[in-house]
């Protein structure tokens, strides 16, 4: 989930553990929460006036800059936090 102030944005990932797809950006009233529980594995960062609630490994800085431009390291770390949330579903 990605926040700013006038706007919610969350990520939906696809099923398929060994895609690469980074799923699409959707408007969070379009769902319902039936699970209020956050996985162990996420964090919340909150930098200049926007919040970012997901996998710790996609936090760092350029981490979806590196993820676009196939860095190695990054589609490493997309696919481990991606492995995790799908197995823990």
């Amino acid at each position: 989930m990605i926040t700013g102030p006038d706007y919610w944005m969350i990520r939906v990932l696809d099923e398929d553990d060994e895609d690469d797809d980074p799923g699409s950006l959707w408007d969070p009233e379009m769902f319902e929460t039936i699970d209020a529980q956050v996985p162990p594995s996420w964090t919340l960062v909150l930098q200049d006036g926007h919040m970012r609630l997901a996998p710790a490994l996609w936090q760092r800085p350029g981490f979806w800059n590196d993820y676009f431009d196939k860095v190695p390291q990054a589609l490493a770390d997309f696919r481990t936090a991606k492995h995790e949330l799908l197995n823990s579903a």
